[in-house]
C-alpha cells in the first residue's frame, strides 16, 4: 500500500481516511496480503499534517491487520528522499 499526502489538512479529507478505513475492501486486501507475508512495513509520505491526520486512524488499521495475521509497521517520512530509503 501506498500511501501520500497532499499536506491540506481539512476535517473533509480526515473523513475521507475513516471511510477508507472502514470500507469493506481493506480488510480483504490485508487478508490477501497475510497469505504471502506474514508482515508488512507501511511508508507513509507526506507532511506533517497529513501524518497527524493518519495517525488517528493508525489504531483500527493495526487491528485490521493483526485480525489478518499480519504484523504491521509504520514508517512516516516527509521527503521522497527519507522514504526511498524505507524500501
Amino acid at each position: 500500500m501506498c500511501l501520500q499526502g497532499t499536506g491540506v489538512t481539512t476535517d473533509s479529507n480526515n473523513s475521507k481516511l475513516a471511510v477508507l478505513l472502514q470500507h469493506s475492501t481493506v480488510g480483504p486486501q490485508l487478508q490477501r496480503l497475510s497469505f504471502a507475508y506474514s508482515s508488512c512495513l507501511l511508508c507513509i509520505e507526506g507532511s506533517r499534517a497529513f501524518e497527524q491526520q493518519l495517525a488517528e486512524h493508525l489504531s483500527k488499521l493495526y487491528a485490521m491487520a493483526r485480525h489478518s495475521g499480519l504484523s504491521l509497521q509504520y514508517f512516516f517520512s516527509s521527503s521522497q528522499a527519507m522514504t526511498q530509503v524505507c524500501s
